[in-house]
């Protein structure tokens, strides 16, 4: 996503936090190959689509899951448990 490209994932936790289907790529139903391979078949024959997901995932890494996105999470998170 980084690098302005559009992933195509597993239909995982960790994945479903990170993409956002249809808009920076596209989740496929864990151990669903004919899924998978129509998930990448979509990919390479809508080349638009494609691209607008890629600039879209790499805006969300920028925003969401910069150093200094990380850093504001934590400092919330420890300004809560210094509150409660």
């Amino acid at each position: 996503m980084s690098l302005s490209l559009p992933t195509i994932v597993s239909d995982i936790p960790g994945s479903r936090d990170l993409i956002l289907p249809g808009q920076t790529g596209l989740l496929a139903p864990t151990q669903d190959a004919k899924a998978l391979s129509e998930a990448i078949r979509w990919m390479l024959t809508h080349p638009e689509e494609r691209r607008a997901m890629g600039r879209q995932g790499r805006e969300r890494i920028a925003r969401d899951f910069s150093p200094a996105a990380y850093t504001g999470l934590f400092a919330r998170l420890f300004r809560s448990l210094a509150s409660s």
